[in-house]
């Protein structure tokens, strides 16, 4: 009850801040390949996501491949075959690199439409200011006439390697209802439980935190 109360002060303090099946049609990008985003795209792959996938180690790219999905060069090749993207990243300035690099980034290339999700755990602001560059471009293409509603949620996870090999991790998704039920499609096959933790981008690594520091709490009380 304890540590549940802290989740829930978590989500309404970062809320009240300032500032299913497959969609028919879809094509899926996964980009970092380590210990838990292989695994989750290896669960991907074997439930039948059409899968395009990246990482800066090429022998974790072939292994993906050798299941069944296809490869790109770059985060913007990602970006050209796939309208939803999963990212699953070490750091924030390496998200930041992935998503923003003007040659070979995902925004370089990002569809009109596309879901991009966010995995990694990292701060809760770099997922507000990537959500204000998908803004951005929204706004950039609805002034040259093009339809266009990007939409960027972080969704970090709770549970191991163990989880991910078994399709049974936990997400937290910050973001709007809309962006919410639409990354939750996704999600719920690599899950056993994905939560709304706040309309805002970055809710999400808000509520990541507040479980981390809970646990190590915890950990540290049955230390004495």
């Amino acid at each position: 009850f304890f540590f549940r109360r802290i989740i829930f002060a978590a989500i309404f303090c970062y809320d009240n801040l300032p500032f299913s099946q497959q969609a028919v049609g879809s094509m899926y990008g996964f980009i970092g390949l380590g210990n838990m985003g292989s695994r989750m795209a290896g669960v991907m792959v074997r439930k039948g996501f059409n899968l395009t996938v990246y990482d800066a180690h090429q022998p974790s790219v072939q292994g993906l491949v050798g299941l069944g999905a296809g490869a790109a060069s770059s985060p913007r090749e990602v970006a050209q075959a796939s309208n939803v993207i999963i990212t699953m990243l070490p750091n924030a300035d390496i998200v930041k690199e992935v998503y923003r690099n003007a040659e070979t980034g995902i925004f370089a290339s990002a569809q009109p439409g596309s879901l991009l999700i966010d995995c990694s755990t990292i701060d809760a602001e770099t997922p507000k200011q990537l959500h204000a560059v998908t803004q951005e471009l929204n706004q950039q293409n609805a002034e040259k006439g093009l339809l266009s509603n990007m939409t960027f949620v972080d969704a970090p996870v709770s549970g191991g390697v163990g989880a991910a090999e078994a399709g049974a991790l936990t997400f937290l998704v910050g973001g709007d209802e809309q962006s919410y039920q639409r990354a939750q499609e996704v999600l719920q096959h690599m899950s056993k439980a994905v939560f709304h933790c706040g309309k805002l981008p970055g809710s999400g690594q808000a509520v990541k935190l507040a479980n981390n520091l809970a646990l190590g709490i915890s950990m540290s009380a049955i230390s004495e």
